[in-house]
């Protein structure tokens, strides 16, 4: 191959769905070689952070917020520099000679590079359109005409965009969907996971119910008692408590609940923020104490799992 890079990567076809199936070709981005440096791999995404931002300014100064989906979003990435050389060995099943290989024209899911290429392709559609990266950020940006505003933050394929202006927003959202295909979703109910909900006097809320419940269902607490606090008065969860034999299946049941309830204080939880940090410091060797109070904090979101953040539009509210 004249010395070029190969990507020996094996071509996949998953398949999802079942009433309308539909095939993917991905690439064994894992087999990819020689692997390419981190600032070609690196695509950031918004935090909890500025998420719950964008979603504080839009609820205190009464913007509305709407979303957008980009389909096959890493495919409408700027199609691969003519001094950048990928190839793939075709998938089984391709009519194709015996030692054939295919040169990339474009980034292909599984490519180690896609997210980068996709984001950087996202990325210089917004600046060209007039947005401003926000300082210390690469996810959350901010545009405005001197009368209009939008605000947006960028998850993957996930467009979510604050605004003051409909006609603003409806004239972006049209150059958006004109440069990539995608769908507009209207008002926003979901973003990253997280159920939003907006009331008649202007509060909004944040939730991640539904997560919480796949939470106690995997662990069998759905029938739980819920209990008023997430940790009993006064527990203190020792090394000591850890036992001698690490037990390797609980301490993988142990992993799981407190990453799950990491991943909800992140977001929407604060109040589970203090249990889920002591729980936290014991994720190598758990043993029976801290499963106990890891399934206590379960106890207290089976009644608490409606519970998340609300905004008001006034400091009053």
């Amino acid at each position: 191959f004249n010395g070029l890079p190969v990507a020996p990567a094996v071509p996949q076809w998953p398949i999802r769905g079942q009433v309308q199936p539909k095939a993917r070709l991905c690439v064994r981005g894992d087999q990819q070689w020689p692997k390419p440096p981190s600032s070609k791999t690196y695509a950031p995404t918004p935090s909890a952070t500025e998420v719950r931002t964008l979603i504080a300014l839009a609820t205190h100064r009464k913007w509305e917020i709407h979303s957008c989906d980009i389909s096959q979003a890493f495919v409408q990435s700027d199609p691969v520099p003519p001094d950048e050389h990928l190839y793939v060995r075709p998938p089984p099943g391709a009519n194709v000679p015996a030692g054939t290989i295919w040169k990339l024209k474009k980034y292909l899911y599984g490519l180690a590079t896609a997210p980068c290429a996709w984001h950087s392709t996202l990325q210089s559609f917004l600046l060209d359109y007039g947005f401003s990266k926000v300082n210390g950020s690469d996810s959350y940006y901010t545009w405005t005409d001197g009368v209009s505003n939008m605000h947006l933050c960028a998850y993957v394929d996930d467009i979510c965009v604050s605004f003051d202006t409909l006609s603003t927003f409806q004239t972006f959202r049209d150059a958006l969907l004109t440069r990539f295909k995608g769908t507009y979703e209207g008002p926003v109910t979901q973003y990253v996971g997280i159920d939003i909900s907006s009331t008649v006097d202007g509060k909004t809320h944040l939730t991640q119910e539904p997560l919480a419940r796949d939470l106690l269902e995997k662990c069998g607490m759905s029938s739980c008692t819920p209990v008023l606090t997430p940790m009993e008065p006064g527990t203190h969860l020792l090394d000591a408590d850890r036992p001698i034999n690490p037990d390797a299946g609980l301490r993988h049941q142990y992993q799981e609940i407190v990453g799950s309830l990491q991943y909800l204080c992140t977001w929407t939880r604060p109040d589970l923020v203090f249990a889920t940090n002591q729980l936290a410091k014991h994720m190598s060797n758990p043993g029976p104490a801290h499963v106990t109070a890891a399934k206590r904090v379960l106890c207290y979101l089976k009644g608490t799992a409606h519970l998340g953040i609300t905004y008001s539009a006034s400091l009053e509210g």
